[in-house]
């Protein structure tokens, strides 16, 4: 009797730790992710030399929102929703045949899923968050 009470009570524990677990996963995988404290950083520290206010490679500006939203000479990088068809996304994580981005240097596993999770989940670009928004945008 005492042997089926601990395989009971054993069995009890590994069901709410797999509970657990997948309850935490799931609230992981939910966790907005927030442009200001986030994404800006990344784009500010990593992105902004070649694609800011004083140059625009590709004619691509991610210091600046409705710049961003545009898109640049391969046309729109960001489809809000869509990681897999957002060019920003495949050329941050390496995915395709195209050169990764940023050109000094890879950035790191954490970043990269930031973005992806920032685009699937409507990359949200507050217009406070843009710093240089109200400066002259190029022309496309």
């Amino acid at each position: 009797m005492r042997s089926r009470t601990i395989v009971f009570a054993l069995f009890s524990t590994l069901v709410a730790a797999t509970f657990l677990v997948c309850t935490l996963s799931s609230v992981q995988a939910q966790k907005k992710v927030d442009f200001s404290t986030e994404i800006q950083p990344i784009f500010q520290k990593s992105c902004a030399s070649c694609h800011g206010l004083k140059s625009q490679m590709g004619q691509l500006r991610l210091d600046a929102r409705s710049a961003a939203m545009i898109g640049g000479q391969s046309g729109k990088i960001i489809h809000p929703g869509s990681a897999k068809d957002s060019i920003l996304y495949q050329r941050v994580a390496g995915l395709g045949d195209q050169a990764r981005m940023p050109m000094g240097g890879k950035l790191s596993q954490d970043q990269i899923e930031a973005i992806r999770l920032w685009v699937e989940q409507g990359a949200e670009w507050p217009e406070s968050a843009a710093s240089t928004e109200s400066a002259a945008i190029k022309k496309h």
